[in-house]
């Protein structure tokens, strides 16, 4: 069999024009996804090897090997089967694939020891797993694709391709639950403009009450309510933004978990939930709850005790969260109250029930 020896890869070749293209997959990936993408080899001359740089747009990276090196996976068109005489019978012979990372890029040369060409004359050659961080922007990115080089058997005549760039979509998406809403952060500015939901900051809350106030773009790491339609668990794409025209937020008061789940460790942190009745609103959360990422809390400073909850009241207070209704029980006022088993409840049969750690009897 012939050999040719890899350093010929590396030298200066001369370019022909030829219709051959090396082109990555278009693809659409969510920030916090992993996609597989394929390289591709369409050609109408005969190649053994390949070399190329690779660039992902900001926030997307490769999937790397257990010894740390970018995992770029053979397809069946580098690993042919031909006839070994020495052995009298069919082998799959490999193409060997070396990659590194240098300054963002991703540098892939791929050769045959035994100059074998590449298998057929489209699809695959490579594929790749693109892992998608929470950096990513959203929208159309570009992949970019530069010093490509087909070499032939001998490893003389070279095709330099133009550099190329192929198209990806990055989506950032966030559910809302039945009840249409949930609290959000992200480690990115976001414009919800054309998001379909109505984003809020709290601007005040007393101890009885918060006051919400409608944002459109907002800085990194804001914590948000968001509102969207109510009856079905809807996912919504969000769109990053410069830095420019953001919206005041410095009288926020709610605390974004964007850069990491956080650990209750005290007892004025409030944290959005449902009702029981199927409700939406802040309660108070049990010491050592984990308030998941990308989400926000309220952490109340007041100098009087806040209640142990504040739903929304949007009836009266369209932009506001009020406070639990009262319960008129044995002559007293109650504002939280459960049954034995622990459920928030209304008070609406004879029994035994508890509301600030207090049984009450209602006969």
């Amino acid at each position: 069999m012939r050999k040719t020896v890899f350093v010929s890869l590396l030298l200066g070749m001369s370019s022909a024009l030829f219709a051959d293209e090396l082109s990555v997959e278009t693809f659409t990936i969510a920030a916090g996804e992993e996609k597989k993408v394929s390289i591709n080899l369409d050609n109408e001359s005969a190649w053994s090897a390949v070399q190329f740089v690779l660039e992902l747009p900001e926030g997307l990276s490769i999937k790397k090997k257990s010894n740390g090196d970018p995992n770029f996976v053979l397809t069946s068109r580098l690993k042919p089967t031909v006839y070994d005489e020495d052995e009298d019978a069919d082998i799959e012979v490999r193409h060997t694939v070396n990659t590194n990372l240098m300054d963002g890029l991703y540098n892939v040369a791929v050769w045959s020891a035994q100059s074998l060409d590449i298998v057929g004359n489209s699809g695959a050659i490579l594929t790749i797993t693109v892992i998608a961080s929470d950096q990513v922007s959203s929208g159309e990115q570009k992949c970019k694709l530069t010093g490509v080089k087909l070499i032939d058997h001998t490893g003389e005549i070279a095709y330099t391709q133009p550099d190329t760039e192929c198209n990806c979509t990055i989506d950032i998406n966030t559910t809302v639950t039945t009840l249409g809403y949930a609290s959000f952060s992200w480690p990115r500015a976001l414009d919800f403009s054309n998001s379909g939901l109505v984003a809020y900051i709290a601007t005040d809350c007393n101890g009885k009450s918060i006051q919400l106030q409608e944002v459109t773009k907002v800085p990194a790491n804001t914590g948000l309510i968001l509102k969207g339609a109510e009856g079905t668990e809807n996912t919504y794409q969000l769109q990053t933004t410069d830095d420019e025209g953001l919206d005041d937020v410095s009288s926020n008061q709610l605390t974004g978990t964007a850069s990491e789940a956080y650990t209750v460790e005290g007892n004025n942190i409030y944290v959005l939930s449902n009702l029981d009745d199927g409700k939406p609103g802040f309660y108070l959360a049990s010491y050592g709850i984990q308030v998941a990422q990308y989400k926000a809390y309220l952490a109340y400073s007041g100098d009087a005790p806040a209640r142990e909850g504040l739903t929304f009241n949007e009836s009266e207070t369209p932009t506001g969260i009020g406070g639990y209704e009262l319960f008129m029980m044995n002559d007293r006022q109650y504002e939280r109250i459960y049954d034995l088993q622990g459920r928030s409840v209304k008070p609406h049969h004879k029994g035994i029930y508890v509301s600030g750690g207090k049984k009450i009897i209602v006969k």
